[in-house]
């Protein structure tokens, strides 16, 4: 059986959270919250706040086993984000049949609700990808994520680097078509979360500095860099030509940065941006984790036949009524129409 979390579910859910697996290392790292926290957050802000969670609890007397899923909405975009599942694979026997059930109705629940695509950010794990992909998830791309360990000296800001502006929203979103892969592009939507202005900034997390690297009106790279009391997050797009060219760009957003003695910064490189994991290590990052991205969509395209109305054939045709002339003539208009008769 599952049901939503309410509060008589917090006992069990502090025994599960210790043995389950967190996703989305993004928004553990910047926002660390227990699932237990966010669970609460969630209930008592009626899903404006926290995650939306569920818990499984099975009827079994000889083997009872319960489960515990949470999800993270997106503020003004129809998507989910997985964030925890309980148990862990190698927790219990029944792990594997417990989060497809879990996810399934996850599933069902967003489809309800509108959602038309859930993500799940995952550290590579063959058995976790493999029934994410049972349940109907597809990868996207693989990443890997460094962290910054040697502070890189400053320097002076590169010519045509500059902060974002609502005007640089039509040539960033052509940077993004053109780098991000068109699967990418299809999973992460119309909006994705670096290319979407809202309110004078970009995407659903980001509230500090992003700047734009632009030459003749044509952005060449995108770099912005949220900040927060427990850790930075680095994002960096750049045109593959101009990799190599990126580094002073980093070095200058990091150095003028007050964040960095307190906080961590954390870099994520996909697998499609080849080049930028040299260029971090350079500026003295190291490799601190690899996860893949995967999305399930809850809505597909169906086509359907559209009725064509004809007017005046709605309730059909009376093959009854005698058949009469549309037009009468007399004898003096006849022949106006086709001359005297010869008779």
């Amino acid at each position: 059986m599952i049901h939503r979390f309410g509060l008589r579910d917090i006992r069990l859910l502090e025994q599960l959270q210790a043995r389950g697996i967190v996703f989305d290392l993004r928004r553990q790292l910047l926002y660390p919250r227990t699932p237990l926290a966010s669970a609460l957050i969630g209930l008592f802000s009626h899903g404006e706040l926290g995650s939306i969670s569920s818990v499984y609890s099975s009827a079994a007397r000889q083997e009872p086993a319960s489960g515990f899923i949470s999800i993270f909405p997106r503020r003004y975009i129809p998507y989910w984000d997985l964030g925890f599942l309980a148990p862990a694979l190698d927790a219990s026997a029944q792990a594997s049949c417990i989060w497809g059930k879990l996810l399934n109705h996850i599933s069902i629940c967003g489809a309800k609700s509108g959602i038309s695509r859930i993500y799940a950010r995952t550290a590579e794990d063959p058995e976790v990808e493999d029934i994410l992909h049972q349940v109907g998830y597809t990868m996207v791309s693989r990443s890997e994520i460094f962290v910054l360990v040697n502070r890189p000296s400053p320097v002076l800001a590169p010519r045509g680097l500059h902060r974002l502006e609502p005007r640089d929203a039509a040539s960033i979103y052509h940077l993004y078509s053109e780098v991000v892969p068109p699967l990418a592009q299809q999973a992460e939507g119309l909006m994705p979360h670096w290319a979407s202005l809202k309110s004078h900034h970009l995407g659903h997390i980001w509230h500090s500095r992003e700047y734009i690297w632009a030459e003749k009106n044509r952005a060449n790279a995108y770099l912005g860099l949220c900040e927060t009391s427990h850790a930075n997050w680095l994002e960096v797009v750049v045109r593959p030509e101009y990799r190599a060219e990126v580094m002073p760009l980093i070095k200058h957003i990091l150095a003028s940065s007050d964040n960095l003695d307190s906080a961590p910064v954390y870099c994520q490189v996909p697998d499609y941006s080849v080049g930028i994991g040299w260029v971090l290590r350079a500026l003295g990052f190291e490799s601190y984790a690899k996860q893949v991205a995967m999305v399930e969509y809850t809505m597909a395209r169906v086509p359907a036949l559209k009725r064509i109305i004809v007017p005046g054939l709605e309730t059909g045709i009376d093959v009854s009524a005698n058949a009469r002339p549309v037009f009468r003539y007399d004898s003096q208009q006849r022949e106006a129409i086709s001359g005297p008769s010869l008779n």
